[in-house]
């Protein structure tokens, strides 16, 4: 494992990022405002990590084409205005799905024989991806919406 992150931390300078990782969590993000991709392997196997680094990678590059531009604001929620919060809630998934395809061209880049393990082509993950990142913001719509 360590060698792959350290091929990985070539790759996020190549691309002018900072890699962070952490053996005691699972999970990925991509801190755009920070110029980071933050990897947990806990749980993680070696394509798996591959995998969400290049997720998380391709956050990046479709930030700076402003593709779903709402969806990659650097704004935090509390800023975002109720249309951009609307926004962002229906095309939050459609926004994963595809930098999902933008990774796995990147990926394959690099890594041209391993095959890219997409977290959003299927119906469990866009029901895990509603409950834990839609309903949160859709919750906050319904509060400002009642306190207008």
């Amino acid at each position: 494992m360590k060698q792959i992150i350290k091929q990985l931390r070539k790759i996020a300078k190549f691309h002018d990022l900072k890699l962070k990782t952490s053996s005691f969590s699972s999970g990925a993000d991509a801190h755009l405002n920070k110029d980071l991709i933050f990897l947990g392997y806990k749980d993680f196997e070696e394509n798996e990590l591959i995998t969400a680094f290049f997720h998380e990678l391709s956050h990046f590059y479709c930030m700076y084409e402003g593709k779903f531009a709402i969806f990659h604001d650097l704004k935090p929620v509390s800023e975002c205005t109720t249309e951009e919060l609307i926004i962002w809630v229906k095309t939050g998934l459609r926004a994963e799905r595809y930098v999902d395809k933008v990774g796995k061209r990147i990926m394959a880049l690099y890594y041209p024989d391993m095959e890219y393990e997409s977290g959003y082509d299927n119906e469990y993950a866009g029901i895990i991806y509603k409950a834990r990142i839609q309903l949160p913001i859709m919750l906050e719509i319904q509060r400002r919406q009642q306190e207008e």
